[in-house]
């Protein structure tokens, strides 16, 4: 969940910092928020299998910090030292960097505002999220409501693995807008 808050903190961020500085500020806060929401998220797993293993949480918490600290020196000379080895985030090389792109331009969103989005994008999500909130205020419909969103959530992401695959192995770029046409 860590990229998903990520992407979304994009445009809170971005907005904030304004035109100026917007998208070089965005992309490092959403990669600071995206790094501690990610070890907050690993903690807590740690932190229930330590429960389930009997484990101190003291030592589990002094651990995460000694290998958060030990991240904090090692990643970065790892990257620089790929970064400077090979050509990355040319989009003809061997590490295109494809997510790199993707962020640049949902920070390029978040400076501009929404009047770069598709034209219905905007009107879809305040949608969906008027009908999340409507069916969470009857928890019984929510309950309901729980295993065919993550059915939904899960098996979207599994369906498009595999053409992704396919198409990765073939050398091909997918295209990357998508078309809603009137039935």
């Amino acid at each position: 969940m860590a990229y998903n808050y990520g992407k979304v903190g994009f445009f809170a961020l971005a907005t904030l910092a304004g035109r100026e500085h917007g998208v070089v500020a965005g992309l490092a806060r959403c990669g600071l928020l995206k790094s501690v929401i990610n070890i907050s998220c690993i903690l807590m797993q740690y932190f229930k299998i330590g429960n389930l293993t009997l484990t101190s949480p003291r030592a589990m918490l002094l651990s995460q910090a000694i290998g958060t600290a030990k991240g904090c020196v090692v990643s970065p000379l790892s990257f620089f030292l790929f970064y400077s080895a090979f050509d990355v985030g040319n989009p003809n090389g061997e590490y295109k960097a494809p997510y790199a792109v993707i962020y640049r331009n949902l920070a390029i969103w978040g400076v501009q505002g929404f009047s770069v989005l598709p034209c219905h994008c905007l009107q879809l999500c305040c949608r969906f999220f008027g009908f999340a909130v409507g069916v969470k205020l009857n928890s019984k419909k929510a309950e309901q409501m729980v295993p065919v969103v993550a059915s939904g959530l899960i098996c979207n992401e599994g369906l498009w693995t595999l053409p992704a695959s396919v198409l990765s192995l073939a050398k091909i770029n997918p295209p990357m807008c998508m078309k809603f046409l009137d039935s």
